[in-house]
């Protein structure tokens, strides 16, 4: 078994060899815009009325997010049941970015050679 240096070791290490390397305090990976801003309007509503649907609606999208968690978790497990029936992408951008919503029959072609050893 190899020796594991502990937390003080690694951290004098890390700002001996790598002190230009800076970890921000905050960061916006993996952060949903619609949650920022509902934290946000959390902390500037003033009455009891505004906080209750703020809350509600906190709550309405924390449940939306758990459920595409399941669903994901659900679907990764066929994948790995069945690979040759069903993949499983995993896209995770913490900005919004442009997905291609068609899909060039020359790669549906390549997929299908892929899958079948043409």
């Amino acid at each position: 078994m190899k020796d594991i240096p502990g937390a003080p070791t690694f951290f004098v290490y890390f700002a001996k060899h790598f002190a230009k390397v800076k970890f921000p305090k905050r960061t916006r990976l993996a952060v949903c815009d619609l949650c920022v801003k509902l934290r946000t309007n959390k902390l500037l509503t003033t009455t009891k009325q505004e906080k209750r649907v703020i809350r509600s609606l906190m709550r309405d999208h924390t449940t939306l997010h758990r459920a595409e968690r399941e669903l994901y978790a659900v679907r990764k497990k066929d994948a790995q049941r069945c690979p040759e029936q069903s993949w499983s992408i995993i896209m995770d951008f913490s900005d919004k970015f442009l997905a291609p919503h068609k899909v060039c029959k020359f790669y549906i072609i390549l997929i299908f050679i892929f899958l079948y050893n043409i």
